[in-house]
């Protein structure tokens, strides 16, 4: 574990593996203080390099509210 999200955090969900189990997602560490510039579709994949942070994360825990 690198990090732990609060309950109730959002994130942004940007890639999904292992068949939906595992989410990659974008966060901003300080909630609702930084825009990550990931509101948008990214025309090819690539590694996110934006101001906020990164990671994996088990998909049984997000509960997916949006798109």
């Amino acid at each position: 574990m690198l990090a732990r999200l609060g309950p109730g955090q959002r994130v942004h969900v940007c890639e999904e593996a292992a068949g939906g189990k595992w989410f990659g997602i974008v966060y901003s560490p300080a909630p609702g203080t930084q825009d990550c510039g990931v509101g948008t579709p990214a025309a090819c994949p690539h590694p996110y390099r934006g101001p906020c942070a990164s990671g994996w994360v088990d998909a049984r825990y997000i509960t997916v509210v949006a798109g």
